[in-house]
C-alpha cells in the first residue's frame, strides 16, 4: 500500500486528503457508492451509467482528468523511464491511479488551456476526498457535482458549511481539531476530524476557489447561493418532484443548496478572517530567481567549456528565445517546425544575408496564436537568433509536425542506428531543463 506523507512529514497521516492515504482506500471510498446513489435517490437525480461504472470499478476513487496538452502529461511521457514505453501504456498505467488521458467534461464548455484544467482537477479531487471522509447525507449530495458528467437535473451546490470545515481544514494548525464556528466537525465512523494545514498563503486557496466558481457555473449554479431548507429537504425526499411542496408560501430556500457557492457570504468572511489572520500576515512569499545577463553569459561559458554539444545548444536556444519573446515555458515547450516555416513570408532575406526571421508562439491563456520577429542582437553570446541559426543547421529536426526542441536529437550528419525518430515528436522535459539550468547557473 502506498504510504501519504502529509506536508508535515508524518507517515500515513489519517487525515490527508492525498490519493496516496491508506484510509481513503480502506476506510472512506468504500462507502462513497452507496452514499452519493441514495443522495441521488432522495433529491430524484440521475446519475450517468458511466458513474456508477467508474464508481464501481475505481471504489468510490475520483476520476481526475489529466488533458494531453496539460505539462504533467508531457513531462510524464518525456521523463526518462517512459521514453522507451508506448504512449498506450503510459496511458493504461495512469487509468490504473484512477487518471483518464483527456480534457475533462467538468469543464468540455470552458475551453481553458491544459495546465489550468489539470490544476482544477487536483482542487476537486482533494474535495471530494474531504468529501467521502466525512461521509455524511450533505457530504454525499455535495459530491454529486463533482462527478464525471452533469447528472439530470443538475445537481445540488456545495453546502456552505461543509465547503468551510474543508476551507480550515487546509488552513488551520496541523493536528489541532477541526471546526467549523467552534462546533466540531467527525467523520463518517463519528471520530473527529483533524486539520491536515496543508496551505501556508492565503493566496494559495486561489485555484480551489476558481474551480469551484467554474464547475458550479458549468452545471447550472449560478446566481446567488442559497442554503437547503431542512423542512422542505424532508417533504422533497418523501414526495415526487410534482408533488413536493414547500414548509411554507414565506419560505424562500430550496431543500437542496443551489446557486454559486463562492458567494455566499460567510464564507466570503471566512476567507477575509484568513486574509487577516496572523499566519497569513507572517506568511513571506518565495521570490522566484530571475535570469539576468550574467546569468545567460554564465551558462554560454560552461557549455563552451563543454564543447557545445548539441543538447546544450538546444537549451540555450530555448532559454534565448523565450527571453527574447518574453515566453512562458509552454511557449517554447511544444513549438513545431511548422511555428516558423509557416511565417516564410514574412521573413527577410537580402543578398543571401537573413536580416530577420519571424515565428509564432500560443501560450497558456492565448485564444489565437502571436507572431514575433527574430531580430540579430548587438551581442553576439545573447544573440537568439544567431544561436538558432546554428541549432537548425546542427540538429536534425524532421518535418514540420516534429518538435523543434525534441527530447532527443540527432545531428543532422548523424546516422545512429539507435535513435528513435518518434522522439522528434516528444517536447523537452521540464525538470530535465529546469536540472540543467540549476546546474549551469547554480540558481533557481
Amino acid at each position: 500500500m502506498p504510504r501519504a506523507k502529509s506536508k508535515h512529514g508524518i507517515d500515513n497521516y489519517k487525515w490527508s486528503t492525498h490519493n496516496n492515504n491508506p484510509y481513503l482506500r480502506t476506510l472512506f471510498w468504500p462507502k462513497v457508492k452507496k452514499g452519493i446513489t441514495q443522495a441521488a435517490k432522495d433529491l430524484k437525480i440521475k446519475i450517468s451509467d458511466r458513474d456508477i461504472k467508474w464508481l464501481d470499478e475505481f471504489n468510490g476513487q475520483y476520476c481526475k482528468f489529466v488533458p494531453k496538452d496539460c505539462r504533467t502529461y508531457t513531462d510524464h511521457i518525456s521523463n526518462k523511464q517512459n521514453r522507451l514505453i508506448p504512449e498506450q501504456l503510459v496511458i493504461s498505467e495512469m487509468r490504473k491511479m484512477g487518471c483518464i488521458v483527456g480534457n475533462s467534461p467538468r469543464y468540455s464548455l470552458s475551453n481553458k488551456p491544459g495546465n489550468t484544467d489539470f490544476n482544477y482537477e487536483t482542487q476537486l479531487r482533494t474535495l471530494w476526498n474531504f468529501l467521502a471522509m466525512v461521509g455524511s447525507k450533505i457530504a454525499y449530495s455535495s459530491m454529486l457535482i463533482l462527478l464525471i458528467e452533469k447528472t439530470i437535473p443538475p445537481p445540488p451546490a456545495v453546502d456552505s458549511s461543509i465547503l468551510a470545515a474543508c476551507i480550515n481544514h487546509k488552513w488551520s494548525k496541523f493536528d489541532t481539531p477541526l471546526t467549523v464556528n467552534g462546533n466540531p466537525i467527525h467523520d463518517l465512523n463519528n471520530n473527529p476530524m483533524r486539520c491536515k494545514e496543508s496551505l501556508s498563503s492565503p493566496e494559495a486557496f486561489n485555484n480551489f476557489w476558481a474551480a469551484l466558481s467554474n464547475l458550479h457555473m458549468l452545471r447550472g449554479n449560478e446566481g446567488n447561493y442559497l442554503n437547503q431548507c431542512s423542512e422542505c429537504n424532508k417533504n422533497y425526499t418523501k414526495h415526487s418532484r410534482k408533488r413536493y411542496k414547500k414548509c411554507n408560501v414565506s419560505c424562500i430556500l430550496h431543500p437542496y443548496p443551489t446557486g454559486l457557492v463562492t458567494r455566499n457570504v460567510l464564507l466570503s468572511k471566512l476567507r477575509k478572517d484568513i486574509s487577516s489572520s496572523t499566519k497569513a500576515k507572517s506568511h513571506v512569499k518565495i521570490q522566484r530567481d530571475a535570469l539576468f545577463p550574467q546569468d545567460i553569459l554564465k551558462i554560454h561559458e560552461n557549455i563552451e567549456k563543454n564543447n557545445f554539444i548539441l543538447e546544450d545548444l538546444r537549451n540555450y536556444v530555448m532559454i534565448l528565445l523565450s527571453l527574447d519573446a518574453g515566453l512562458r515555458y509552454d511557449g517554447c515547450q511544444n513549438k513545431t517546425v511548422s511555428n516558423f516555416n509557416n511565417h516564410a513570408k514574412l521573413w527577410k532575406i537580402k543578398d543571401d544575408r537573413i536580416i530577420h526571421l519571424a515565428h509564432s508562439v500560443i501560450e497558456k491563456k492565448d485564444s489565437k496564436a502571436y507572431t514575433y520577429k527574430l531580430h540579430f542582437k548587438e551581442i553576439p553570446k545573447l544573440c537568439a537568433l544567431r544561436h538558432l541559426l546554428v541549432y537548425v543547421h546542427c540538429a536534425k529536426l524532421g518535418n514540420n509536425d516534429s518538435q523543434f526542441f525534441p527530447t532527443n536529437i540527432q545531428s543532422s550528419d548523424g546516422n545512429d542506428k539507435s535513435f528513435d525518430a518518434e522522439e522528434m515528436y516528444t517536447p523537452l522535459n521540464y525538470k530535465d531543463l529546469y536540472d540543467w539550468l540549476k546546474k549551469n547557473t547554480g540558481i533557481m
